[in-house]
């Protein structure tokens, strides 16, 4: 049966190659030779091999069940998937069209309209159609990973124009001066999709847990697969988009092999030995300490890389579904406990480190102690009561103890706060005053630094007299301990945004507490944060828009969901003399997209 195609409104918007959510693009789709950072005249070939600590048991990293690996999940280096459309490492507000070639968005964000590049191929050969990405829409909205599913639940329709057109109408988020108001960002939120084939999915399935390697219209294929163990893919020397100038200079491999790896020795032990090619390092002490026979004689080589990337959020997270953390003053206690980051920093990490004192750490939309110009002008635009907004203009910043005086003294208020949560210290042991019930929780991990990481908690929190458990687990049991808050405590890493947008949604709304695969993993319900995660969308100016984002920050370190850990901006690196990489760019940061092989420059040559 054929598709019902929908007639296309009159007077449309103009078809455009790129646009901005704020601003303009930097670069002319036309003439642009390659993306900032990449070389153009790299070249393609040889093999570069990763190396992964964890396992995988699925193949589908887009419906939330399993753990994918490397190269198929949602967030990362796409490889095998390709989305609507691409962002630039160094444009925060603007994408590039990819499978989509063309765009139409409503001035008002109301509706959007893609329309696909009719070269666009999957690498069985099939061509993507309009079709692909309705199907996709629906995959998503019905059955996606907690944030994929937020985002395209605010579709209220998705209508076919042609084989190669759709459009996307959003649902109203509220009114503004006697008018709907639409969230602004959405239009980028589903442009920058995954579009998967209908025709494979239809025939596999895309609600399980599977070992079936997928199809994709990306610049690669999946080659071979060792399940939990290792993955390799082959760059399509067929794909559609080569010639696109976003790919100039990128993909330069002609394989990308993944080796994954029981735990942290296994796999450091394997690197030396050669059989992955470049390593991350967890901290700038491990860097400098790292030897191997294979560094002395010059064939690997260390490299540390200066950054001016947003780090996220590495933190100590509290369930505030279990009854001990859903205690706002037991939260604010570890608040204050944990408050001694610099002396850690120091003792256990050579001091290259510094404390995450916000959600949005090393950006623009870090909080600071006086409120801004720019909160002002977002306080006026939200709708907010005057008590809210007296409570934003608060100083909520992050309790950091600078010395050790400083840290006695916070620890001291941290016993008062659990007073008042009904916990008192008998014979050096904290216990609740009414039922002499022992304060004890545990801390759930997975991998050595993050072992370590909950012993120095432990060690930290001793004079309080709590009783901690670490509970060191594998790959798959934490990641699905995780996703189903079976766990009191533990440690979680938030990837860094130059745009916080919707994906703030799937980590802080009170609607994604309580779903499933939601990484809202702290549990927080909390209006104030709903009131302005609901509201900064329909923002469309910059200043305000950062404004708001500060008062968001504001608003979750006043609930003391997370206590924030360190992060560097290095990155520190060691690598097997192999491969060339492109001119440092301090904005770009680490990418091995970039890199090529010494070997097929050789052959070039």
């Amino acid at each position: 049966m054929s598709p019902c195609w929908t007639k296309a409104p009159p007077q449309l918007p103009l078809k455009k190659k790129a646009i901005s959510f704020i601003g303009k693009p930097d670069l002319d789709p036309g003439t642009a030779k390659s993306l900032p950072g990449a070389n153009p005249d790299a070249p393609k070939g040889g093999t570069i091999r990763a190396g992964v600590v964890g396992s995988f048991d699925t193949l589908n990293g887009l419906n939330g069940l399993g753990h994918a690996p490397m190269g198929l999940q949602y967030g990362g280096h796409p490889l095998v998937f390709e989305r609507l459309m691409k962002r630039a490492p160094t444009e925060v507000f603007t994408l590039y069209g990819c499978l989509a070639e063309y765009v139409q968005v409503d001035p008002e964000g109301k509706w959007t309209i893609f329309h696909i590049n009719p070269k666009a191929k999957f690498s069985d050969g099939k061509p993507v159609t309009a079709a692909d990405v309705l199907y996709s829409h629906q995959q998503y909205k019905a059955r996606g990973y907690g944030p994929l599913k937020l985002q395209h639940m605010k579709v209220e329709k998705a209508e076919l124009l042609s084989p190669l057109s759709i459009k996307f109408t959003f649902k109203p988020v509220g009114e503004k001066d006697g008018k709907k108001a639409y969230n602004q960002e959405l239009p980028f939120n589903i442009a920058l999709m995954f579009v998967i084939p209908k025709h494979h999915f239809k025939k596999h399935g895309f609600t399980e847990v599977t070992t079936v390697p997928p199809i994709g219209s990306g610049p690669y294929k999946i080659k071979s697969v060792n399940m939990g163990r290792g993955i390799e893919y082959e760059r399509r020397l067929d794909h559609w988009g080569k010639d696109l100038f976003y790919y100039q200079g990128t993909n330069n491999f002609d394989k990308i092999v993944v080796h994954f790896y029981m735990n942290k020795s296994v796999a450091d032990e394997a690197f030396k030995a050669g059989d992955y090619d470049f390593r991350l390092m967890s901290s700038p002490k491990e860097w400098e300490v790292f030897d191997a026979k294979a560094l002395r004689e010059g064939k690997v080589i260390k490299v540390k890389s200066p950054h001016n990337n947003p780090v996220g959020i590495q933190g100590f997270i509290m369930n505030t579904r279990d009854s001990l953390f859903g205690d706002a003053n037991v939260r604010k206690a570890f608040s204050l406990a944990l408050s001694n980051k610099d002396e850690i920093i120091q003792k256990h990490f050579s001091g290259h480190l510094h404390p995450i004192t916000s959600y949005f750490e090393n950006t623009t939309f870090q909080s600071k102690a006086d409120v801004s110009e720019e909160e002002e002008k977002a306080l006026a635009f939200l709708d907010l009561t005057d008590e809210e907004k007296a409570q934003l203009r608060k100083n909520y910043q992050a309790p950091l103890a600078k010395d050790d005086k400083a840290h006695r003294r916070n620890l001291r208020e941290a016993l008062m706060l659990l007073k008042k949560a009904g916990w008192e210290t008998r014979k050096g042991k904290l216990v609740h005053s009414k039922t002499g019930k022992p304060f004890e929780f545990s801390i759930l991990v997975f991998g050595d630094e993050k072992e370590k990481l909950a012993l120095i908690v432990k060690d930290t929190l001793k004079p309080l007299g709590m009783d901690v458990k670490v509970r060191p687990t594998d790959s798959a049991s934490y990641w699905n301990r995780l996703f189903e808050y079976d766990f009191q405590t533990t440690f979680f890493s938030y990837g860094g945004t130059r745009a916080p947008g919707t994906e703030q949604i799937g980590r802080w709304h009170s609607n994604s507490a309580e779903g499933q695969k939601s990484i809202n993993f702290a549990g927080v319900r909390n209006p104030l944060v709903d009131k302005i995660l609901e509201q900064f969308s329909q923002i469309k100016d910059l200043p305000t828009y950062i404004g708001a984002i500060r008062l968001l920050d504001r608003a979750l370190l006043s609930g003391n969901y997370m206590v924030h850990l360190f992060y560097s901006n290095f990155r520190w690196l060691v690598m097997w003399d192999k491969f060339h990489l492109p001119p440092h760019d301090d904005e770009i940061g680490f990418s091995y997209a970039g890199w090529w092989a010494k070997e097929a420059y050789r052959k070039k040559g």
